[in-house]
């Protein structure tokens, strides 16, 4: 007997519980909001400023963004800048942009320089049949693909330097020739690199 009413109050319990649970008040909606700011101001979203590494953008724009010729804008900055800066301040903004590009200049060179001279010894040092085996027939056609096929990396590798050299240099003369119009003629600013060689 004491079990059974011990039973009947624990179930009696239960059921009051969740009768509470479903006649407690909803929350109004601007309770709602309030929680959500609540919430957001815990992991706050990020923002950039002028310090954050993804707002940085160059001064001056890099040569041939996005394979275009922007020779226009690159002049529209300078005179931007030069606005509201001293004819030094804008020299050494413009040399930096211009060392900047000398060294991916004579990077590339240096790398068509190499490929001539990978050319040259491969061409200086040809196979010798007379002391090949009859077991390295196909060891020596497997030298050849890849020979082959490196030779014709190297060469679609040249011609993409060739076009960045092309490039960079016909932007370069523009960019000299628009900042002699502004008044800027400096010295240093040379057209000093060809398709094989930079001599930065």
């Amino acid at each position: 007997m004491g079990r059974a009413v011990l039973t009947l109050a624990v179930l009696a319990a239960a059921t009051l519980a969740a009768d509470a649970q479903e006649t407690a008040p909803t929350k109004s909606l601007a309770e709602m909001a309030a929680k959500a700011n609540a919430k957001k101001t815990e992991n706050p979203a990020v923002v950039w400023n002028d310090d954050s590494p993804a707002s940085q953008k160059p001064l001056i724009p890099n040569v041939w963004e996005g394979d275009c010729d922007n020779t226009d804008a690159i002049l529209v900055a300078i005179k931007q800048y030069r606005q509201t800066h001293t004819r030094a301040e804008t020299e050494q903004l413009i040399h930096a942009w211009y060392d900047k590009h000398a060294l991916m200049l004579d990077r590339v060179a240096e790398e068509n320089r190499r490929i001539i001279r990978s050319r040259q010894d491969h061409s200086e040092s040809p196979y010798d049949y007379g002391y090949m085996k009859p077991g390295d027939y196909q060891q020596y056609y497997e030298k050849q693909l890849a020979a082959s096929r490196s030779a014709y990396d190297d060469q679609w590798r040249y011609e993409q330097n060739y076009q960045v050299v092309y490039r960079t240099e016909t932007v370069f003369g523009k960019v000299k020739y628009g900042i002699r119009r502004m008044g800027m003629d400096f010295d240093w600013f040379k057209l000093r690199c060809g398709i094989d060689y930079c001599t930065y």
